[in-house]
């Protein structure tokens, strides 16, 4: 489902949000895919000479 986001800020409060685990989730996967590009582009860099 996808609603708008105004339409979710008028019915839900931001504090009710972020304590949601679908929200905490979300947010998981989101540092865990920072934390991999992370490294990757530690590695990658030097390799392909974007020092």
């Amino acid at each position: 489902m996808k609603f708008d986001r105004n339409l979710i800020q008028q019915y839900l409060r931001d504090d009710l949000m972020r304590e949601s685990p679908i929200y905490q989730e979300i947010l998981q996967e989101g540092v865990q895919q920072g934390l991999q590009q992370g490294k990757f582009d530690t590695v990658m860099r030097p390799l392909v000479g974007l020092v």
